[in-house]
């Protein structure tokens, strides 16, 4: 999502468990809650085709215990499809050029047969918070150490994270059985749209962000 979405390039970002993901540092080894996805980021839709599918092929399930053993699948589309379309999340408007790349995709989907609905927003003012919260349970630990070996200076964005208080482990698991019913509402009002093929939204609220100001 990003970079690629600031970049001009393709990207996907798979369902958790799919791709090889093991002990990454990236992700925050050991946070569980919200799971960390790997992917390819290319210059064609093509090229990221091709490498998620050597990915694939190559069977990483053996290899990472954590994956789900699920082969390459060719399939055929029909020819109509349901989109919704999410305009923005509810706490910030999007931005001029990101509005009209919306508006030009849906347009488009439209005109070349297929359906657009409207998407409410109704689980997503829940999930930001959760979601912080959730980041910095360990009360910014994780983050810090990675700091410290590198001897870098924590930026400004990241003070979520080192001002953060580290939780429990029953308010964890509060905040996990939070996530999970939100899950599930998601799910609830995705299947309440008959026949939905996929959500339509921005990446971000901007095109891209200056430096350290994201």
């Amino acid at each position: 999502r990003l970079p690629a979405s600031t970049t001009g390039l393709f990207t996907i970002r798979f369902s958790g468990n799919r791709l090889p993901n093991f002990d990454l540092k990236a992700g925050m080894p050991g946070q569980e809650a919200i799971i960390s996805v790997q992917g390819p980021l290319a210059r064609t839709l093509d090229d990221v085709i091709l490498y998620s599918k050597s990915i694939i092929d190559a069977e990483p399930w053996f290899k990472d215990p954590k994956l789900y053993p699920i082969p390459w699948r060719e399939i055929e589309l029909p020819q109509k499809l349901k989109f919704a379309v999410i305009w923005d999340d509810g706490f910030v408007r999007v931005t001029p050029p990101v509005r009209r790349a919306l508006e030009t995709t849906v347009a488009k989907l439209r005109d070349s047969g297929h359906e657009v609905v409207e998407w409410d927003n109704k689980p997503i003012g829940k999930v930001y918070n959760l979601l912080r919260r959730l980041f910095t349970s360990d009360g910014g630990k994780t983050i810090r150490n990675q700091l410290e070996k590198g001897e870098e200076p924590a930026l400004k964005f990241m003070d979520n994270f080192l001002q953060s208080k580290e939780i429990g482990v029953y308010d964890l698991w509060q905040l996990q059985r939070e996530k999970n019913q939100i899950w599930k509402e998601w799910l609830d009002q995705w299947n309440e749209i008959e026949g939905l093929d996929g959500l339509i939204m921005a990446a971000a609220p901007y095109i891209s962000a200056k430096h350290s100001k994201y």
